[in-house]
């Protein structure tokens, strides 16, 4: 074989092989490619999860928030209207003892009225 042959066939080895790697290193990084569009799928999924988890806690936060306030104002409500019963209470009490000192007054009047009829 003519050494130019030689040299011809060695360069076409040479070709082949570098064309060989040249496909290893596509596939690797077609694959290296493709996992990681998976892995975007994935946190594009991911976040979608979680910003509708956000979005629950933000409503029930809210929903909570506006409870509390009803609550709130309702055990205002309730203060002010024991303050007034505990008001009205004392008066009644007030008014009791009043009525009980009047009324052991009449007693002893009506006792020494009576006593004097004996």
């Amino acid at each position: 074989m003519p050494p130019r042959s030689e040299r011809q066939l060695q360069d076409l080895a040479r070709e082949r092989h570098a064309a060989e790697q040249a496909r290893i290193e596509v596939a690797q990084n077609r694959h290296r490619l493709e996992a990681q569009a998976e892995k975007l799928t994935e946190q594009g999924q991911e976040m979608e999860h979680l910003r509708a988890a956000l979005n629950r806690d933000s409503k029930a936060r809210v929903d909570t928030e506006q409870v509390a306030a009803v609550l709130a104002a309702k055990l205002e409500a309730m203060t002010e209207r024991a303050t007034k019963a505990e008001a009205r209470a004392e008066q009644a009490e007030h008014y009791s003892q009043q009525q009980a000192q009047e009324a052991a007054e009449l007693r002893g009047r009506l006792a020494a009225l009576t006593s004097g009829f004996e």
